[in-house]
């Protein structure tokens, strides 16, 4: 299975993964499509896609190929829009649009103990199944019992696709990495309404009944900071109920360093800080000029937590360009 995503967050390399490996540096070959796969659609990259959602799913359907099947989450009716314009690309080109119903999805619900977690993902999850199942078929490889009749479901799937799931994972996507000094960092580059907020509610559910700092980590350098982050307060909020979900919070650019005598504007990461403080006034809040310090005020709040008793728990999100900064803080290597 080969799979191209963007951006990356350390290695270009990363991009581009077949059979669950990055990319050699030799290159990648180029192969016939054998099932085609649009996931959650949300407004991005506005400048070469266009301004709606319906826009952005006439330019992601391209990928529609003739006698191809394309799989695709049925949205609800609030994005018939959305629907009406895959279902008439899918004709447009010849292809056959599989639309995944939640309720199939929720049924199944997902795979327990994989490494890409979240609650969003089941779906996902389930687009994968879908796609690898019509590859499969397609390149002729039998398959056994149910999951290779017409009248299968995604309780069908055979161990292997289990284990699969199971193992994969993508760099800065609900990525959970714990370093030397015992703290736990989350690390997703969400940098959309929807995809903030089910990283607030990924965050929330592992987190909001430990005794434990919660600590986010934010920015946004280009968009509208403070809508994104009231969508990740939000998601969060809603799965953490009255409970408070950060006991800090430091905005931060996306630099790994300080620059001797360089005036950096910090004119998003105060507006962050006001939004937060409207939102709960209880959250320690701070504004910083590079990841490196941001690690290193982290670091400290944890070893004073730790003489407390108390764990560390840290959600690096918004940017793939701060996450892949604070990755390579926190790793070096």
């Amino acid at each position: 299975v080969g799979l191209y995503t963007s951006p990356h967050v350390v290695d270009v390399r990363e991009r581009i993964v077949l059979g669950g490996e990055v990319i050699g540096r030799e290159g990648f070959a180029r192969y016939a499509v054998t099932a085609a796969v649009v996931t959650q659609l949300e407004v991005d990259h506005v400048g070469l896609l266009g301004d709606t959602v319906e826009k952005i799913a006439w330019h992601k359907s391209g990928i529609f190929k003739e006698g191809v099947k394309a799989f695709t989450r049925r949205l609800p009716d609030t994005q018939k829009g959305v629907m009406e314009v895959l279902r008439a690309r899918a004709r447009e080109k010849g292809a056959m649009l599989v639309e995944v119903a939640d309720e199939d999805v929720e049924a199944w619900g997902g795979v327990e103990g994989a490494r890409l977690q979240g609650p969003f993902q089941k779906y996902n999850m389930a687009l994968a199944v879908h796609a690898a199942r019509e590859h499969l078929l397609r390149t002729g490889v039998p398959l056994e019992g149910r999951f290779g009749t017409d009248n299968w479901s995604l309780g069908d799937i055979p161990p292997q696709f289990v284990q699969g799931l199971k193992k994969a994972a993508l760099r800065g996507r609900c990525e959970v990495l714990e370093d030397t000094d015992g703290i736990e960092w989350h690390l997703d580059g969400a940098h959309t309404d929807g995809s903030l907020a089910g990283v607030g509610q990924w965050f929330a559910r592992k987190t909001s009944s430990e005794n434990a700092l919660r600590i986010l980590v934010f920015n946004q350098q280009e968009r509208d900071v403070a809508g994104l982050l009231r969508a990740l307060l939000a998601g969060a909020q809603g799965e953490a109920g009255t409970k408070p979900v950060f006991t800090h919070a430091i905005f931060t650019r996306n630099e790994e360093q300080r620059l001797d005598g360089e005036d950096r504007d910090l004119s998003a990461q105060t507006k962050a800080q006001e939004t937060m403080r409207a939102f709960d006034m209880a959250t320690s809040t701070a504004v910083l000029d590079a990841v490196h310090p941001t690690v290193e005020h982290v670091r400290k709040l944890a070893a004073e937590a730790k003489h407390d008793g108390k764990s560390c728990k840290v959600l690096v999100t918004g940017s793939f360009h701060l996450v892949g900064a604070v990755l390579k803080t926190i790793s070096p290597e």
